[in-house]
């Protein structure tokens, strides 16, 4: 998980309240959270990529009002924001899903094999045995 936004594993604490902070560990950009789904054949590790989900800000019930909340229904549209970036600067097509799904993977991949320390622990660079959770999406490249 990340406490800080900011990678390098060097908050003290959850800056959000409510942090799951999962099974896997406590400390900053070091652990997972414990509902995230994971990969475990071959055919889906193809198709993985990971998103954040936790401490997210989103509106509230209230207007003017924001709040700070976890969930996999985060991740999603992270993914999906990153998606019609790709197709909007033309890198993916409006027609062909598969290929576009492989250059959202493919570019995640490079990104964290870029800059080694952009990704999460559980990520293809820092791996949990029996868990993948693909390499950590990115937006920069589009």
């Amino acid at each position: 998980m990340d406490f800080d936004g900011r990678p390098g594993g060097r908050a003290a604490q959850p800056v959000c309240y409510g942090t799951d902070l999962g099974d896997l560990g406590d400390a900053d950009d070091e652990a997972v959270l414990g509902f995230s789904n994971f990969a475990t054949s071959t055919a889906d590790r193809r198709h993985a990529v990971a998103a954040p989900g936790d401490c997210m800000e989103t509106t509230y019930l209230l207007p003017g009002f924001f709040a700070l909340v976890a969930g996999m229904s985060f991740s999603a549209p992270v993914v999906t924001g990153v998606t019609a970036l790709c197709v909007c600067v033309g890198r993916c097509g409006t027609n062909s899903p598969a290929r576009n799904l492989r250059t959202i993977v493919d570019d995640a991949r490079r990104a964290s094999e870029k800059r080694p320390r952009y990704g999460l622990f559980g990520d293809p660079l820092r791996p949990i045995p029996g868990r993948y959770y693909g390499h950590l999406v990115t937006a920069d490249r589009y």
